[in-house]
């Protein structure tokens, strides 16, 4: 009798094949379709939306969206906010770059421009021409930074007169030789991490270019020995309400200075870092308290801040902290700390100061 062997192995169906292959490409194709819909999605979100979430990247990966759509080819033109750091670009051509992609920026208003430079691809000259192309865009913040502590850098011509910035940080060595004919009419805020005077006049013209200013961080790292702040006649800071000093040469005639000029200041903050603590920068000079009370003691003030304070180190500061206190009406809060900081330490410290009040 013959027995018929059967293999275990599966039989091979063309058919089955086909339906396998039928099954792979409507897969195929639902997952198209499922990407395309995906894709229309985004697409069909608004204008402004879009242009808002690529705000929020670095303006070099915004840039690169372009290569998306041709809806999305030209939309990084239209932000708001532009952020170029120079550790995504090649060295010797970022300023360039910055600049060619300022010039095809195409938003009626350029809310805000940050730039961080490196210590050696930056120069004067490079500052300048791009400042002056970001204020024909009606630039309303400027936050400029450059990673260098030997090098110096003009203050921006062109920002003397800058009819629309509002906001001005500059974290880097600024040089400033103001002419009398200076006026930063909408400049609300104004943080100066390091900056140099050419002269006492070059003082007097910069401190009183601001009408409107309400926010200041002032550090004059460096200034001409032997002279004194001449106070001008008239109040020049009718607005400022929020202010922060860094200790140098010459520190006791300024803090009567800003005392005097600011009439509505609520939050006084004294700040001395870690560097200002050598016999170059301390100032032993002696304190000349005011003639007559400063209003915004009588009236305004509610938060001092004194971060370094050291009365035993310097003694006049001890006058200048009985001065305040004594006469602060509507005091609120005083702290002191002895702890002495670094520029790294600041950002800390403002958010702690924020809590605080």
């Amino acid at each position: 009798m013959l027995v018929e062997k059967t293999s275990s192995q599966p039989q091979y169906h063309p058919r089955s094949k086909t339906l396998t292959s039928a099954f792979d490409s409507r897969s195929q194709k639902r997952q198209r379709k499922y990407e395309e819909e995906s894709s229309d999605r985004i697409s069909e979100l608004p204008e402004a939306l879009i242009i808002q979430i690529l705000s929020l990247l670095p303006t070099k990966s915004a840039m690169a969206t372009s290569v998306l759509s041709k809806q999305w080819q030209f939309l990084w033109k239209m932000m708001p906010v532009l952020k170029f750091d120079y550790c995504d670009h090649i060295a010797k051509t970022f300023p360039e770059n910055v600049c060619k992609s300022l010039l095809s920026h195409k938003a009626p208003i350029l809310e805000s421009l940050h730039l961080n430079f490196g210590a050696w691809n930056c120069t004067s000259t490079d500052i300048e021409m791009l400042t002056a192309t970001a204020d024909a865009r009606h630039l309303r913040e400027l936050v400029l930074k450059v990673e260098s502590k030997l090098k110096q850098f003009g203050f921006p011509k062109t920002l003397y007169n800058c009819e629309t910035l509002e906001t001005l940080i500059l974290k880097l060595y600024v040089y400033v030789d103001a002419p009398s004919q200076v006026c930063l009419k909408s400049l609300k805020t104004l943080h100066l991490d390091n900056v140099f005077f050419k002269n006492e006049a070059s003082v007097v013209n910069f401190l009183s270019s601001f009408p409107n200013l309400e926010n200041l961080l002032f550090d004059p790292t460096v200034f001409v020995k032997g002279f004194e702040i001449k106070i001008p006649t008239g109040i020049i800071f009718n607005q400022l309400v929020h202010l922060e000093l860094c200790a140098s040469k010459a520190w006791w005639n300024l803090v009567t200075f800003m005392l005097n000029s600011s009439p509505r200041l609520r939050v006084f903050k004294l700040i001395k870092e870690r560097v200002c603590w050598s016999d170059n920068y301390i100032a032993y000079g002696q304190w000349n308290q005011p003639k007559d009370v400063p209003e915004c003691l009588l009236f305004y003030l509610e938060t001092f801040m004194w971060i370094g304070y050291n009365e035993y180190l310097v003694r006049e500061e001890k006058k200048v902290a009985k001065y305040i206190l004594r006469n602060a009406n509507i005091l609120k809060r005083a702290t002191f700390s002895s702890k002495r900081i670094t520029s790294d330490d600041r950002l800390e410290l403002e958010s702690v100061s924020e809590f605080l009040m």
